[in-house]
């Protein structure tokens, strides 16, 4: 948090490394949570975040579940640091360490960073170590300058946050009258289908990006991003097609 970020989430499936990164933070008064998991299983329900540390981790994995990972994670973060280490024993069938097979991986990002080794004398834990950093091609971040296409929504979630039944909302009298043909069930669905996101956005941030088309018009996540505005967020991440 010192450099500058706004919230940090740590996830490990060891539970001795995780025990140990609590007692660090514990030691000095972080507020970043951990989770003792396989990040491969997590990964659907982390918030997206510009930046992915993923430190002598990856080789970990096995192929088929690393390169899946990376499909997903295109979609979850804008930047993906990756530090790898100097492994002899390799199995095949688990992802590699080596920089080559790693740039080979991230072939649909942008490598935009590369750390050599470091010299090892005076290092009271020698180990060689490299560190890449690729950017993804498929989201960016954008001001909250998108056209949501309506507004009817506004209000909505401030009247729920003040517990206010959300059939007496103005949205929810907008929503029987424009949606005609729903019956009294598509309705309710509907309503509580949308405060349930909005409490999912307050418990755990944006966990998908809004697809944005030509002129900053919003093709889906017309509410997400109302959500993500109404709670102060200054910018979103998207997807551009």
């Amino acid at each position: 948090q010192d450099m500058g970020f706004k919230r940090s989430i740590g996830v490990d499936s060891n539970k001795e490394a995780v025990t140990r990164g609590e007692a660090w933070r514990d030691k000095y008064s972080g507020i970043y949570k951990f989770i003792c998991k396989p990040m491969e299983e997590v990964i659907d329900y982390l918030p997206m975040v510009d930046y992915t540390v993923l430190a002598n981790a990856h080789y970990y994995f096995y192929i088929k579940d690393w390169l899946d990972y990376l499909d997903k994670l295109q979609y979850k973060t804008q930047y993906c640091i990756i530090v790898t280490a100097d492994k002899l024993n390799h199995q095949i069938s688990m992802a590699s360490a080596d920089l080559t097979a790693i740039k080979s991986y991230f072939k649909n990002w942008d490598e935009v960073g590369f750390i050599d080794a470091l010299p090892l004398e005076g290092d009271p834990s020698p180990r060689k170590l490299w560190g890449l950093c690729f950017k993804s091609r498929s989201i960016e971040r954008s001001p909250m300058e998108l056209d949501c296409g309506n507004h009817v929504q506004e209000g909505f979630y401030a009247d729920i946050e003040a517990g206010k039944d959300y059939h007496r909302s103005r949205y929810y009298r907008i929503l029987k009258g424009y949606r005609k043909k729903w019956t009294p069930e598509m309705l309710e669905k509907f309503a509580i289908d949308k405060i349930a996101l909005f409490e999912s956005v307050k418990t755990h941030g944006q966990l998908r990006p809004i697809i944005v088309g030509p002129n900053n018009r919003i093709l889906d996540g017309n509410h997400l991003y109302c959500i993500l505005k109404y709670l102060g967020n200054q910018s979103v991440l998207i997807r551009r097609v």
